[in-house]
C-alpha cells in the first residue's frame, strides 16, 4: 500500500514539474471625458517556446491563459469587474494578444468605467526579444490594448505602461522535498 502511494505521488510531482505555468500581468490606463483611468490584468496559463509554423527553423513563446481585470476607483482601492482569456503568440519581441472580456454583472453599472463592456480585446505588446538570450523566465515591455464590443464605438483604447510573463516556480516541487524529507525522518525515528 505504502510502495503504491510513493509511485503514484511521484508520477503526479512529475507532471506537475514538467508543466510550463506563467503569470501574465499588466498596468493599462486610458483618459476619457477629460479623466484618467486605471486598470490592472492578472492572468495564469500555460505558456513555452514552439515552432513557428509560418518561418521554418525558429520559435516563437505562446501564452495561452485567463483572470481578471480590475478597476481603481480611487488610489489604493481595486474592485473585480470582470474576467479575461487571452491567447498571445510572441516572437521575436512583439506580441499579438487575442482575447474575450467579460463583464461582471454582480457589479453595479453605475461603479464600472466608461465604455468598457463585454466583447473582444486585441492589441500589439512590444519588450523582451526572445532570440536574445533569454532565459525562458520572464518577458516584459509596453503596448496598447482595445476593447471591442457592446458599448464601445469606437474600441476603447487602453495603453499598457508595462506587462510581464513570469514563470511560475512549481509548488510541487517543493511539495515533495517536503514530503521526502518527512518520510525519510519518520524512518530514521523508527530504527
Amino acid at each position: 500500500m505504502g510502495t503504491r502511494i510513493s509511485i503514484l505521488l511521484s508520477i503526479s510531482l512529475t507532471a506537475l514539474a514538467h508543466a510550463d505555468l506563467y503569470e501574465f500581468t499588466a498596468n493599462l490606463s486610458y483618459e476619457q471625458n477629460g479623466s484618467s483611468h486605471n486598470l490592472r490584468i492578472t492572468m495564469l496559463g500555460n505558456g513555452g517556446l514552439i515552432a513557428d509554423p509560418e518561418i521554418e527553423g525558429s520559435e516563437l513563446f505562446s501564452f495561452s491563459g485567463s483572470g481578471t481585470v480590475e478597476y481603481q476607483y480611487v488610489p489604493g482601492l481595486w474592485a473585480d469587474i470582470g474576467d479575461l482569456s487571452m491567447e498571445l503568440s510572441h516572437w521575436p519581441f512583439f506580441s499579438w494578444p487575442l482575447g474575450t472580456y467579460t463583464q461582471d454583472s454582480t457589479v453595479p453599472p453605475i461603479f464600472l468605467p466608461p465604455d468598457l463592456d463585454s466583447g473582444s480585446v486585441t492589441g500589439v505588446l512590444s519588450g523582451t526579444d526572445i532570440t536574445e538570450d533569454w532565459d525562458g523566465q520572464l518577458l516584459e515591455g509596453t503596448g496598447t490594448l482595445s476593447f471591442a464590443g457592446q458599448g464601445q464605438e469606437p474600441p476603447l483604447q487602453v495603453d499598457v505602461e508595462d506587462w510581464s510573463i513570469a514563470l511560475v516556480p512549481n509548488p510541487g516541487v517543493g511539495f515533495g522535498l517536503l514530503l521526502g524529507g518527512s518520510r525519510l525522518n519518520r524512518r530514521r525515528r523508527t530504527r
